[in-house]
């Protein structure tokens, strides 16, 4: 195999999952990112060893999720709609290209994803409810992380020591 061998079969396998993600969008209307890897794994990647079918379907899922994400918002002619309507123009490369849609109790199997501009209000509420409750976990990890930063930095630790290191040595001490 060639060095350039595996750049060539991930662009053949990202563009079989740009495929069959347009085709679920064209058909279905949404996007179930696990179903997408299984017909990715059927279709593209052939028979594989159990131990491994899991692994691969796993990363085809995490690819599937990624595309989603990355791909255009609104299409050209739509753009000139929402703008003359009265949308502000600087917020159309913000849009996402799909938003994901949780059904049952957080699990991210159950989540879906529509594409934008075919979603109804109801359950681009549910992405927000969603996006809501990331961010506030954020927030508090990004408070715990800032509060132990300067636990540490107080402490009189120097930036290239570990945390490990940090803790070891007050243990000690």
């Amino acid at each position: 195999m060639t060095a350039a061998a595996p750049h060539r079969w991930m662009k053949t396998l990202r563009a079989a999952v740009r495929a069959e993600i347009w085709l679920a969008f064209q058909h279905e209307g949404i996007g179930r990112p696990r179903e997408i890897a299984r017909r990715v794994c059927r279709h593209y990647i052939g028979t594989v060893s159990f131990p491994h079918s899991r692994l691969i379907e796993n990363a085809i899922t995490d690819m599937v999720r990624n595309e989603i994400k990355k791909g255009p918002c609104v299409p050209a002619g739509k753009v000139q709609i929402l703008i003359l309507a009265g949308f502000h123009p600087l917020l159309m490369g913000k849009l996402p290209s799909a938003i994901s849609i949780p059904r049952g109790p957080q699990d991210e199997e159950e989540t879906f994803y529509r594409p934008l501009l075919q979603a109804s209000l109801a359950e681009l509420q549910e992405h927000l409810h969603l996006l809501r409750a990331q961010i506030i976990a954020d927030r508090q990890r990004f408070h715990a992380l800032q509060e132990l930063h300067d636990f540490a930095v107080a402490m009189g630790a120097s930036p290239a020591e570990t945390l490990s290191e940090i803790w070891g040595r007050e243990v000690a001490s």
